[in-house]
């Protein structure tokens, strides 16, 4: 637990939880009205605790994660792309291997229409893999033609949260 004192006010875990003007005065208060300030804390928690359960929701639907995949395709008969849009999710896993060594490219997008490499082998590879805080909207991963017809595939994966 983390508290502070700010402007006069105690926040412990990031919550206002009171000053000690704020105490006096809500004192007084309760015994001129006759304690109707009951009903009005009653009130404010019920506020507070809404707030709470829209924030944990956010928190779950930021966790969704997307995903594109292509599994064991044939690797000899075309270049294999995969594309991803990652729902502005930060947290980017890349996964292509494949039976035969071959090139793999991945580029990224901000549009889907323009766009710029990011990484390509610097000689053929059987694997790369990679995970990476990412900035941008659309992800594109390529394998090249390679190996020997109807023998060796290609797997081609990208994941979002």
């Amino acid at each position: 637990m983390s508290s502070i004192i700010k402007d006069g006010a105690l926040i412990i875990n990031n919550r206002v939880q009171a000053d000690a003007n704020i105490n006096v005065a809500t004192n007084n208060l309760a015994k001129e009205t006759g304690g109707n300030l009951a009903t009005l804390v009653t009130d404010i928690g019920l506020v507070a605790q809404t707030t709470d359960i829209t924030t944990q929701t956010t928190d779950l639907l930021a966790q969704e994660q997307v995903y594109s995949q292509l599994l064991s395709a044939d690797e000899t008969l075309a270049t294999n792309i995969i594309t991803l849009n990652t729902k502005g999710h930060r947290l980017l896993d890349i996964y292509a291997a494949a039976t035969t060594a071959t090139t793999f490219t991945v580029d990224i997008s901000m549009d889907n229409t323009n766009w710029v490499n990011h990484y390509t082998s610097s000689a053929a590879e059987l694997k790369y893999t990679s995970t990476e805080w990412n900035g941008f909207v659309y992800i594109k991963l390529t394998a090249a033609v390679a190996g020997v017809s109807g023998t060796d595939t290609v797997t081609l994966m990208l994941g979002s949260k």
